[in-house]
C-alpha cells in the first residue's frame, strides 16, 4: 500500500541523515587534521572554542540532503525488492538454480 511506500521512505530518510549528523563533527575534525597540522584533539578544541557547537556541522547540508535521497531510494527499492520476491519464495521458490 502507499502508507507501507511512505514508512519505507521515511525509514530510509531517516538512517541516511542520522549517519550524515554522527558522522559530520568527525570527519570536520579529519579535515582540519589535514588542513591544519594539528592533532584531532587540538583541531576539535579550537572548533568548539571559536566557532561553538555549529562549527561541527558547516557545510552538513548538501551531504544531510544526498544521503537522505540516497537512503530514502536504497531503503524504498530494498522493500519494494522484497515485497515483489516473498509469493515467489512462498510458492516454493524461484525455479532451479534460485
Amino acid at each position: 500500500s502507499s502508507s507501507t511506500r511512505l514508512a519505507d521512505g521515511i525509514a530510509g530518510l531517516v538512517a541516511g541523515s542520522a549517519g550524515v549528523l554522527m558522522g559530520h563533527p568527525i570527519d570536520t575534525v579529519r579535515v582540519r587534521v589535514i588542513v591544519g597540522g594539528k592533532s584531532p584533539l587540538e583541531a576539535a578544541s579550537w572548533a568548539l572554542r571559536t566557532q561553538g557547537l555549529r562549527g561541527f556541522y558547516r557545510g552538513v547540508i548538501p551531504p544531510l540532503v544526498t544521503n537522505g535521497i540516497v537512503g530514502t531510494t536504497v531503503f524504498s527499492a530494498l522493500e519494494a525488492g522484497k515485497r515483489f520476491l516473498r509469493p515467489h519464495v512462498e510458492a516454493g521458490g524461484l525455479g532451479e538454480g534460485a
